[in-house]
C-alpha cells in the first residue's frame, strides 16, 4: 500500500503528466491492476479523482483572478463551454462567479490503509492454463453491484434451444457449464457503467454456430476464488474482498482479461457454490 500512496502524491502534484506511465514506475504494477485496485478501495475510479483535483486547481486559479478560458486551457478542456458545465457539476456554481464569491472548493486525498478484517473466507488456487475460447450470447449490460441484474436475466431468457445445444456441444473444458464472462467495461468501479456480459461456456473450439459469440483467451495464470452461501450475495462479497483483502497483499496484479464466474445452481439458493475467475501475473 505504502507504493500505491505514494504513487497519489505523485499523481496529486503531476495533473499533467499522463498517469499510466507513473503507475508503473512508482506503484511497480500495471495500470490495469492499480486502476481496478483504485476503484474498488475508494469506490470511484482513478480517472475521476484526477479529475476533482484539477478542478480543484482551477477553482484556486479562478479566485486567483486567471479567466475562465485560460483554466479551462490548463485543464484540458477544448473550450469554456465544456469546463463551465464540469465544473458547476462539481462546484455547484458556474466558474464565472467563483472570483466575485471567494468560492472554496478542495478535493479530497485519499490515503489507503491496509485491514485485515476476516469478514469472508476465501478458499482458491492458482491455476496456469493454456488459451481457450469462451463461446456464447452477449449483450452490453449495466454493472450492479448487489442483487441479480435484470439485462442479466433478461440475456438468459433470449437464449434460444439452438444456442442452448450448442453451448452444450461446446462446453468441453471444466467447469463443463455455463459461466458468466464481464469485459470492456466502462468503469468497473461505477454501478449502472456498461460492460459487456456474456452467458456461455469454456471450449477449445475456435468457430461456433447458433449466432453464438467467440472470444479468444490467450494462455494465462488464474485465480479462482471458490465461496459456498446464499446466491447471489456471497458470490457479490467475495468478488469485493478480493479487491480489498486479497489482492493488496498477494503479490499479484490483475490482467486485461474476461473476468469469470460459475454458479453451481445444482445447489440450493441460500448454500450455492460459486467461483470466481480472475485472470493474474505475479507483481514486479
Amino acid at each position: 500500500m505504502q507504493h500505491f500512496n505514494e504513487l497519489l502524491i505523485y499523481l496529486e502534484h503531476h495533473l499533467d503528466d499522463p498517469a499510466d506511465s507513473a503507475i508503473a514506475r512508482i506503484a511497480g504494477t500495471s495500470a490495469y491492476h492499480f486502476r481496478h485496485m483504485f476503484g474498488y478501495l475508494a469506490g470511484t475510479s482513478l480517472t475521476v479523482y484526477l479529475k476533482w483535483h484539477r478542478l480543484a486547481r482551477a477553482n484556486e486559479q479562478l479566485r486567483n483572478g486567471k479567466t475562465v478560458l485560460a483554466v479551462a486551457m490548463d485543464a484540458g478542456y477544448q473550450s469554456a463551454e465544456g469546463f463551465s458545465r464540469a465544473y458547476q457539476e462539481w462546484h455547484g456554481m458556474m466558474p464565472s462567479v467563483v472570483a466575485s464569491q471567494d468560492a472554496v472548493k478542495t478535493a479530497p486525498s485519499f490515503r489507503f490503509q491496509l485491514t485485515i478484517k476476516g469478514e469472508t473466507s476465501m478458499e482458491y488456487q492458482l491455476k496456469e492454463l493454456p488459451a481457450f475460447n469462451l463461446m456464447g450470447v452477449t449483450a452490453r449490460v449495466p454493472l450492479q453491484f448487489e442483487g441479480e441484474n435484470p439485462a442479466i436475466t433478461e440475456l438468459a431468457k433470449s437464449i434460444t434451444v439452438d444456442q442452448q445445444n450448442a453451448m452444450h456441444i461446446y462446453a468441453d473444458l471444466e467447469p463443463h457449464g455455463i459461466i458468466n464472462a464481464d469485459f470492456d467495461a466502462e468503469d468497473y468501479t461505477k454501478e449502472d457503467s456498461q460492460l459487456i456480459h456474456m452467458i456461455g461456456v469454456r471450449s477449445t473450439h475456435r468457430e461456433a454456430e447458433a449466432g453464438l459469440t467467440v472470444i479468444a483467451v490467450p494462455a494465462l495464470t488464474w485465480a479462482i476464488f471458490t465461496s459456498r452461501g446464499p446466491f447471489p450475495e456471497t458470490m457479490q462479497a467475495t468478488w469485493a474482498a478480493t479487491a480489498s483483502q486479497w489482492l493488496p497483499d498477494s503479490g499479484y496484479e490483475l490482467v486485461a482479461a474476461p473476468q469469470i464466474s460459475h454458479i453451481d445452481y445444482s445447489r440450493p439458493a441460500d448454500n450455492r457454490t460459486t467461483e470466481i475467475w480472475l485472470a493474474v501475473r505475479k507483481r514486479g
